[in-house]
């Protein structure tokens, strides 16, 4: 949970604040209205509208993130675990369709139990293995398209993985 706080942290930038801070406004604004209609049906609402929006906030930003400023389509994926050396290989074709440029992407390859049993999974829910991440700090303009290829060391070669691609 620590980790996810601190990349989340890491990958705020100008615009993710920006949002952040408007999202903050429009938490005050409902909750000094509620403030402001004592003792009615509409200072309930008020409050729940305010809070409401407070939770929401972190939704909000990832999902405009990856849906609309910063959406990929991946068109050729062929990343793997290395059969005869410990390592795993990111070979991935991406092409930007959002509104912004990016700027870098960050790799994830999580290692997972074999999800045949329910304790496995509660495992890998609850005390997942190390996963290993690397980020592509590369350019890559709206429409256009990206191969990115890079060698990692990786040690849970003959165990499953999941992969995600974030970038921003």
């Amino acid at each position: 949970m620590r980790d996810i706080m601190l990349e989340f942290i890491y990958n705020l930038d100008l615009l993710m604040f920006a949002t952040l801070g408007v999202c903050f406004l429009i938490f005050l604004l409902f909750l000094l209205l509620g403030f402001l209609f004592k003792k009615s049906f509409l200072s309930k609402f008020c409050f729940f509208c305010a809070f409401i929006g407070l939770f929401s906030t972190p939704f909000v930003i990832a999902l405009s993130s990856q849906n609309f400023l910063f959406k990929l389509e991946i068109l050729e994926n062929h990343s793997r675990p290395l059969v005869f050396s410990q390592s795993f290989l990111i070979d991935i074709t991406i092409k930007n369709m959002g509104k912004l440029k990016i700027k870098k992407c960050q790799f994830d390859i999580m290692p997972t139990r074999a999800q045949n049993s329910l304790k496995n999974k509660l495992l890998d829910l609850l005390n997942p293995l190390p996963r290993i991440s690397y980020t592509f700090y590369e350019k890559i303009k709206k429409k256009s398209i990206k191969h990115l290829e890079k060698i990692l060391p990786y040690n849970a070669s003959k165990k499953d993985f999941k992969f995600s691609l974030n970038c921003r």
